[in-house]
């Protein structure tokens, strides 16, 4: 705790025992106070005396949490990684199709602001790549290359080691930092942890059927017919039925970035009547049943503004009927027993309300006044639906209430990443290598990487082989590659044999940032 933090804390604490005793009430005895106020304090005593054994503890995880949690700056598709369920109408693209022809234009969905929430519906036809990418995918698989070079690594100097082994003595409690220097060291191995890392950028296509609201009016307006040309290409004219999602070129906006786009496929929009509604634009209140009227929430139903059911109205011999609910209109609740006027123009009401007692009696009830009535419902106890608006039916939410809808094909591309990683083999553990740095010694991106065959490690490649391998397997039939990209990272390693006190000891510093390992630090005073 700082300098500056501890006087405002402890004032702050000194304000709060001031309030304990206030409500105590014995903030004007002396005695009584003072000991409140020494339990508040001795309290923030033994938190700082706390803060001070394990600052070190702190700031050590302190330090690895924000290293773990650091933001990537890839982009995450909302819907995450893809399931595919329900795999139908699978497209399979003529062969040759990209055989040197120009990609057709796509249409972006100009509908669509709920393309991302019906994204994350699994719903999607995986339509596979044309065989031709399968095919050079399969012959990617065995080839090799060479005549690639790999840079050299820097070694660990003496003091970096000791100063590595300064900095991690610092963060335990029953290491001596001084003691560093009367370490003499007997011998220093170095070595390189090789981390191989793999990435395929692949494309993924999936369609779906999808509607959506539509008029005659939008429909002339994409056929150049009216005011807006906005629609790059006319729905459902001048373009073959026979047509494959991928003849058309999308490109990511980000290479080995995940992206998700939705787009309509052209020559697949036509309009057509809506089936929720057969093709009447509106469709039946559930609300209400179909009644138009619902039960006054302001007045519960008893048409009085007090929301009290008047004793001279239920009470009367003609009328002898509480205000009630309906089971049969509404929802359970919110319907009520309501009487409709034989006779033309007259307006429904609710049982037991002043304007059932008047129907009745031709007369208002004893002691009640215009005033006492529901100013919403003027005594009626029911209102109308507000849903409907009374007209016992709603607009369709399929087609907006227009009576049609447009029906077309989804086109959904994925670009995801496939990435894999290894470590050769070392007595550090992977999660601490994870955290630090190397040198780059070999990178490579393109259309398919070959496997690395000519490094002196055969660790390194046998792991090559396989992951590339792997990621071409996993692809083929399902997805296209677009790219991919490979690098060798050399960590440098420093195995540091030492002796003190005629006491010998191994420890381990590692990576660009000059970490230090220590397979068993101790748990009394001491160095080592």
């Amino acid at each position: 705790m700082s300098d500056i933090g501890y006087p405002m804390v402890r004032t702050k604490l000194f304000l709060m025992s001031r309030q304990l005793a206030h409500h105590a009430g014995f903030e004007n005895k002396g005695r009584q106070f003072a000991g409140v106020q020494r339990v508040v304090l001795s309290a923030l005593g033994w938190l700082q005396l706390a803060a001070f054994f394990y600052r070190d503890r702190i700031i050590a995880m302190a330090t690895f949490m924000i290293k773990e949690t650091k933001p990537r700056q890839e982009h995450v598709p909302q819907d995450g990684h893809l399931v595919v369920k329900n795999e139908r109408n699978i497209l399979a693209p003529p062969a040759g199709s990209h055989g040197g022809q120009r990609a057709l234009p796509l249409v972006f969905c100009a509908s669509c602001m709920s393309c991302e929430l019906e994204a994350k519906k699994p719903d999607f036809s995986v339509v596979p790549p044309p065989r031709e990418h399968t095919d050079e995918h399969q012959q990617h698989v065995v080839r090799t290359a060479n005549g690639r070079r790999f840079d050299d690594v820097v070694e660990i100097s003496e003091d970096d080691i000791r100063h590595a082994l300064f900095l991690e003595a610092k963060k335990h409690k029953y290491w001596k930092a001084s003691a560093v220097k009367k370490m003499r060291i007997e011998h220093v191995e170095h070595f390189c942890c090789y981390h191989y890392t793999l990435a395929s950028y692949t494309e993924l296509r999936s369609t779906i059927d999808a509607t959506e609201a539509y008029n005659v009016s939008q429909l002339m307006e994409s056929h150049g017919l009216g005011t807006s040309s906005d629609t790059a290409r006319p729905c459902g004219s001048g373009i073959k039925d026979s047509i494959s999602p991928w003849d058309y070129e999308v490109l990511p906006d980000e290479d080995f970035v995940d992206q998700n786009k939705m787009l309509e496929l052209p020559g697949t929009s036509k309009l057509t009547g809506c089936a929720a509604c057969n093709s009447e634009g509106v469709i039946h209140c559930f609300h209400c049943r179909g009644y138009g009227t619902d039960k006054c929430t302001y007045c519960r139903g008893t048409g009085m503004k007090a929301g009290v059911a008047h004793p001279a109205v239920y009470t009367h011999p003609m009328i002898a009927t509480f205000p009630h609910s309906d089971i049969a209109r509404g929802y359970p609740g919110s319907g009520t027993a309501i009487v409709r006027p034989t006779g033309t123009g007259g307006l429904s009401y609710g049982v037991g309300t002043p304007i059932h007692f008047m129907a009745k009696a031709g007369l208002p009830p004893p002691g009640i006044g215009h005033h006492d009535l529901c100013i919403f419902c003027q005594g009626r106890g029911i209102r109308d639906c507000y849903q409907c608006k009374g007209q016992c039916k709603k607009p369709c939410t399929t087609c907006g209430g227009n009576g049609s809808v447009r029906t077309f094909t989804k086109l959904r591309v994925y670009f995801s990443v496939e990435h894999n990683d290894f470590y050769t083999e070392t007595h550090i553990p992977e999660k601490l290598l994870r955290t630090v740095s190397g040198q780059i010694i070999f990178a490579e991106c393109q259309p398919y990487v070959l496997p690395v065959t000519k490094f002196p490690v055969q660790e390194v490649n046998e792991n090559s082989k396989r992951l590339c391998a792997l990621h071409l397997q996993k692809s083929m039939g399902y997805c296209r590659v677009l790219k991919q990209r490979h690098t060798l990272e050399a960590i440098p390693v420093a195995k540091v044999t030492y002796s003190m006190d005629n006491r010998p000891g191994v420890f381990w510093v590692y990576g660009a940032e000059r970490l230090c390992f220590v397979p068993s630090y101790p748990s009394k005073c001491a160095i080592l």
